[in-house]
């Protein structure tokens, strides 16, 4: 059964080696996995400053990718922390050859644009008082919208008429949806920068060695 799942490649706070891991790993998924969607890029600092060569294009701090598993079996082992074997390409003196980056699963992102099906909103109606403390109106003027799948009620009585105040109550529903969107967003986004930032060194799920980025088989030597 197919499922889509949004991943995360991080290089955490890790040197232009990680980042260049990051790409090379999202280059050797997007060989594996064909229909994948690279949603984000996001480069650092650090990118800026090193040499010019065809690397240097690869280097991403951080990727957001949607991939579509056909079966449970092909994502058993992305999600984790990856090893990246090989001289530093940038530094050649320097001596540290392990670069890790680490693979997350992510939630994605709500579009703000706010489209409501009517089919979704349910509409109240009730007498409401009228300007200046008068009797209660013998009409029902006042309109309450509940949008079902969030549990947001609205109500609008600023109107003698029905119909203006159902049209103040949708976009009174359409911010607080909106500001619900937000929220969430804004949670999902410390949840990235939370993972973006913790990042296990040891116990790799999957190890990759040279400039080539092969996979090597033997993990348990490591």
């Amino acid at each position: 059964m197919e499922e889509k799942i949004l991943i995360q490649i991080s290089s955490g706070r890790g040197p232009a080696e990680c980042e260049l891991a990051v790409g090379l790993f999202t280059e050797h998924l997007a060989k594996e996995f064909p229909e994948m969607k690279i949603l984000e890029k996001h480069r650092s600092g650090a990118w800026e400053k090193l040499p010019h060569s065809k690397l240097k294009e690869k280097c991403f701090n951080s990727v957001i990718a949607e991939i579509d598993f056909h079966t449970p079996e092909s994502k058993l082992n992305l999600c984790g922390s990856i090893l990246w074997i090989c001289k530093s390409p940038f530094r050649p003196k320097h001596g540290r050859k392990n670069w890790f980056i680490d693979v997350s699963k992510v939630e994605n992102l709500t579009n703000e644009k706010i489209c409501l099906d009517e089919k979704d909103i349910r509409m109240e109606r009730f007498h409401c008082g009228g300007n200046g403390g008068q009797n209660l109106n013998k009409v029902e003027t006042g309109v309450r919208l509940i949008h079902v799948p969030t549990g947001i009620s609205v109500t609008a009585t600023e109107e003698r008429s029905q119909h203006l105040n159902r049209e103040i109550a949708m976009r009174k529903l359409e911010e607080r949806i909106r500001g619900k969107i937000k929220e969430e967003n804004s949670g999902r986004e410390s949840e990235r920068w939370e993972k973006h930032c913790t990042l296990e060194r040891g116990n790799p799920v999957l190890v990759y060695e040279g400039i080539e980025f092969k996979v090597k088989l033997d993990i348990q030597a490591i």
